[in-house]
C-alpha cells in the first residue's frame, strides 16, 4: 500500500508540473511565479548567498525608509538550505510547491484510514491529488508557503488524530505530543497567518477533550502547547517585529500556545480532582476558562491592537482586500461588491463544491464509534473551520482540501456502512458512490487541467524565445528582467549593511516580481497596507494622477527613480498611467507632453500582459519610464506662435513611434521647451535624428545631450 500511496503522490506532483514549459524556457532559463513566491525567493536567495544568515529587515521594501519583513523566515530559509544542498537554487524553488502539495497525499491517505477501509482511503488519496483546489498554489514555479502550509495543516489533523487515540502508553502518547508540538512549531515559523491555525488546532483537540472526557487528551494538548510555545520563544525573540502582531511571528503566538496550554492543563487537574458530570459540564469549564484567558488578554493594549489587523484582513475591510484575487469569496453571489474575476467554484471542486457542507458530517457520523469519537471531533472542528474559511476566502481553500477529502470520503464509507448487506455488495455500492465523486469532481478536473495540458500539447520544444514568454505571468517576469539590464545595478541586495540608490514605482501588484527578478527596490508592492499604507495609497495616488507636476512629486518623494506601468482595461485618460502606457506621455489631441518621464525600456514583444487574464491584450504589455530633469529648448520666434517638437525613437523591441512637444511663444517671442529624450543615444529607447521643432514656416534642429537631460540644461537650436 506504501507504493501506492507513493505513485498516487507521484501523480500529483506530475499535475502541478503540468506547465512545466511556462517554467523551463527552452534557453535555459526558470521563471519563477511573479507574486508573493517571487518575495519568497527574494528572501530566499539572500539566506542561500549568506547561509545561514536571515533577512529580518528588507532595504528594498517600502524604499526609502526600508520594513522589516512581515513574515516569519522559516519556508524561505528551509527552502535555503535545501537549495544549498542541491546546488540549483531556482530549480529546488520551482519545484519545492509541487513536491510539497504532492507529500500531503500521505496524510490524507492515513487520516482516512482511521474512519474507513483501504478502498476509501484510496479514493480520498487520488481525489485530493486531482482536486484542482490542491493545486492551485502549489504549482510548479510557484515557491509560496501555501504547499507547506497545507501538508502541515493536513499533519496537524493527523498527527492530533494520533494523539487522541484510546490506550496509549504514557511514553507513546508523550512522544505523539511532542510530534505534534513540532507540527505547531512549524506552522507558526512558516506562515503569518498561523495563529488563526493554531487557534483552529488547539479549539479541535480541547473539544476532542470535552467529547471524550479523557483527562489524557487535555494533558497532551497542555504537553504540546507548551513545548511549542518553548520552541518558539528564542525565534519570537530574534524578530524584529512587533513585540506583539497577529500578521508575523512575535511573543503574542507564545502567549496564545502558553494560554491554550495552561487551559489544557487546567481541566486535566479539575478532571482529576473533581470529575464533571458530562460533556456539558466539560464544555462549560473550557468555555469559563477560556473566557478568562481571553479577557486577561483583551484588557492588554497591546495585545487587544494586534488582533485588529488580522480580524480586519479576516473581514477583508482593509484596503488591499478589494485587489487580491486569492481573498475573494468562491462563490460569486457571497460578495457584497465587485468580485474580483477568477476561476470559479466549479473549476476549483467540481460539482463537489455543493458537498463542502458535508465534510464535517462525514467525520461526526464517525463519532458514533466511541473508539474513533476523539479523532471524529478533532477533524470535525478542523473541516467546519476551514469549510467556513474557504467559501470566504479561496486561499483557505488550498488548506482544506485535504480535510475536505478526507471528510466527503468517509461520509460515502459511513453512509455504505449504515446499511445491513453483504461484503460483496457493500464493495459495489461504495464503488458506484466513488465512481459518483470521480464524476462529480470531473468538470472541474477537466475545465483545469484541459488547458494546461492542450498548452503543454502544442508548445514546441525548440521554440527559440521561450514557451513560457507566452504566458502572463512568463512575461511579467521577462519584463523585470530586462528592467534589471536597462537600469542601474543598485547596492545592499544580497548585503544588508548597504542601501539601494533608488526605488521603481509600479503597481503595487509588481512589487515582488521587482524584488526578485529586476534585484530593484520599490516603495509600495504585494504587501499591500500591511507594510506601509501610506506608501500603498501614495503609490495608488501617482498612478491616478491628472497632473505630471502631482505625479512627479509623488515619485520624488518616494525616492522613484524609475516607473513601471502596464496594459490593463482600467486605463483612462487624462490620468498618468494611461498618458504614459498608451502615449508615452506625448501631446496627443489638447493635452500637454509630458515633459519628465522618457521611455527606456518596453516589452516583451508577443508577451501577454495580466490583464490577458481577463480577457483583453495590448501590443505592448508593460514599460518603464525614467523621472529626469529634462532638457529646455531655447525656442524664439513670431509672439503667440505655437511651436510643435518631434523626435523619432525606437525602443528596445523594434517599435519606433513619435514623441510630440508644445508649447506657445510669449510676448516676447520665446519658449523654453521642456523635453524629456536626448538624441545622443544612450538608453535602450534611441531617438532616430535631432529633435525638429517647426515654428511657422521655420523649421528648427535641436542636438539633445544626454547630460542636458539629466541635468535640465538649456539648449539652443543648431545654427
Amino acid at each position: 500500500m506504501a507504493v501506492f500511496v507513493a505513485a498516487v503522490a507521484a501523480a500529483a506532483c506530475a499535475l502541478r508540473a503540468v506547465g512545466y514549459a511556462d517554467v523551463f524556457t527552452s534557453d535555459g532559463e526558470v521563471l519563477l511565479n511573479f507574486a508573493d513566491a517571487s518575495y519568497h525567493a527574494r528572501r530566499a536567495l539572500f539566506s542561500y548567498a549568506n547561509f545561514p544568515a536571515v533577512l529580518r529587515f528588507d532595504r528594498y521594501l517600502a524604499y526609502p525608509a526600508g520594513a522589516v519583513v512581515p513574515m516569519p523566515p522559516g519556508f524561505d530559509w528551509a527552502l535555503a538550505a535545501v537549495a544549498r544542498i542541491t546546488g540549483d537554487f531556482e530549480r529546488t524553488a520551482a519545484w519545492v510547491s509541487p513536491i510539497l502539495g504532492a507529500a500531503a497525499v500521505a496524510p490524507v491517505y492515513l487520516m482516512t484510514r482511521i474512519f474507513a477501509g483501504r478502498g476509501t482511503a484510496i479514493f480520498a488519496a487520488a481525489l485530493y491529488a486531482v482536486l484542482p483546489i490542491a493545486a492551485l498554489f502549489c504549482e510548479l514555479g510557484n515557491p509560496d508557503h501555501h504547499a507547506a502550509v497545507a501538508l502541515l495543516v493536513s499533519l496537524y489533523g493527523l498527527v492530533g488524530c494520533r494523539t487522541l487515540a484510546p490506550s496509549l502508553s504514557r511514553a507513546r502518547g508523550a512522544a505523539l505530543a511532542t510530534a505534534l508540538g513540532a507540527v505547531r512549531t512549524a506552522m507558526a515559523l512558516c506562515w503569518s497567518g498561523s495563529l488563526l491555525y493554531l487557534g483552529i488546532g488547539e479549539a479541535a483537540l480541547l473539544l476532542a477533550g470535552v467529547v471524550t472526557g479523557r483527562r489524557e487528551v487535555f494533558a497532551r494538548q497542555a504537553l504540546g502547547a507548551a513545548l511549542a510555545a518553548l520552541a518558539l520563544a528564542p525565534f519570537a525573540a530574534f524578530e524584529l517585529s512587533a513585540p506583539f502582531t497577529a500578521t508575523s511571528l512575535s511573543w503574542l503566538h507564545v502567549s496564545c500556545l502558553l494560554a491554550a496550554s495552561i487551559v489544557g492543563l487546567a481541566i486535566a487537574v479539575l478532571e482529576r480532582q473533581s470529575p464533571a458530570a458530562n460533556a456539558f459540564s466539560r464544555l462549560v469549564r473550557l468555555a469559563g476558562l477560556a473566557a478568562l484567558c481571553a479577557v486577561g488578554a483583551l484588557a492588554i493594549p497591546e495585545l487587544r491592537a494586534a488582533l485588529e489587523p488580522a480580524l480586519s484582513f479576516l473581514g477583508k475591510t482593509d484596503a488591499s482586500s478589494p485587489t487580491i484575487s486569492e481573498q475573494r469569496p468562491l462563490f460569486a453571489w457571497l460578495s457584497a461588491g465587485v468580485v474580483i474575476p477568477g476561476r470559479s467554484a466549479g473549476e476549483l471542486y467540481g460539482l463537489l463544491a455543493m458537498a463542502i457542507p458535508l465534510a464535517p458530517l462525514g467525520f461526526l457520523l464517525a463519532a458514533r464509534a466511541e473508539a474513533k469519537r476523539a479523532a471524529a471531533v478533532n477533524l470535525a472542528v478542523w473541516s467546519g473551520a476551514l469549510g467556513i474559511l474557504a467559501v470566504s476566502q479561496v486561499r483557505f481553500g488550498n488548506e482544506f482540501a485535504s480535510l475536505f477529502c478526507v471528510g466527503v470520503a468517509s461520509l460515502g464509507a459511513q453512509l455504505v456502512a449504515s446499511f445491513p448487506m453483504r461484503a460483496r455488495v457493500r464493495w459495489v455500492v461504495g464503488g458506484l458512490l466513488a465512481l459518483l465523486g470521480a464524476s462529480l469532481v470531473a468538470p472541474g478536473v477537466a475545465s483545469y487541467y484541459g488547458p494546461k495540458l492542450a498548452r503543454a500539447r502544442s508548445l514546441s520544444a525548440d521554440d527559440a524565445d521561450g514557451a513560457a514568454l507566452y504566458s502572463p505571468s512568463g512575461t511579467l517576469v521577462r519584463f523585470a528582467r530586462s528592467v534589471r539590464a536597462a537600469t542601474p545595478e543598485t547596492s545592499g541586495y544580497l548585503n544588508e549593511a548597504a542601501a539601494p540608490e533608488y526605488a521603481i514605482l509600479s503597481p503595487s501588484g509588481f512589487g515582488h516580481v521587482l524584488h526578485y527578478a529586476a534585484r530593484r527596490a520599490t516603495p509600495s508592492d504585494n504587501f499591500g497596507v500591511w507594510l506601509d499604507a501610506e506608501k500603498f495609497r501614495a503609490t495608488a495616488r501617482f498612478f491616478a494622477a491628472t497632473t505630471e507636476a502631482e505625479s512627479a512629486a509623488i515619485a520624488e518623494r518616494l525616492g522613484s527613480r524609475f516607473v513601471m506601468t502596464a496594459d490593463h482595461p482600467g486605463l483612462r485618460a487624462p490620468r498618468i498611467d494611461y498618458r504614459l502606457q498608451r502615449e508615452h506621455g506625448s501631446a496627443v489631441g489638447r493635452a500637454r507632453h509630458l515633459e519628465r518621464f522618457r521611455l527606456i525600456t518596453e516589452g516583451p514583444k508577443g508577451g501577454r500582459p495580466l490583464a490577458a487574464l481577463r480577457g483583453t491584450s495590448a501590443v505592448v504589455p508593460y514599460k518603464l519610464f525614467e523621472l529626469v530633469e529634462g532638457a529646455v529648448l531655447d525656442v524664439e520666434g513670431a509672439p503667440r506662435t505655437v511651436a510643435t517638437a518631434e523626435i523619432v525613437l525606437v525602443s528596445p523591441i523594434g517599435e519606433r513611434f513619435r514623441f510630440a512637444a508644445r508649447g506657445v511663444l510669449d510676448d516676447d517671442g520665446r519658449l523654453a521647451l521642456r523635453v524629456p529624450y536626448a538624441t545622443d543615444g544612450r538608453t535602450p529607447t534611441r531617438a532616430v535624428g535631432p529633435w525638429i521643432v517647426r515654428v511657422g514656416q521655420r523649421e528648427l534642429r535641436f542636438s539633445v545631450a544626454e547630460r542636458d537631460v539629466l541635468e535640465g540644461r538649456h539648449v539652443r537650436a543648431a545654427s
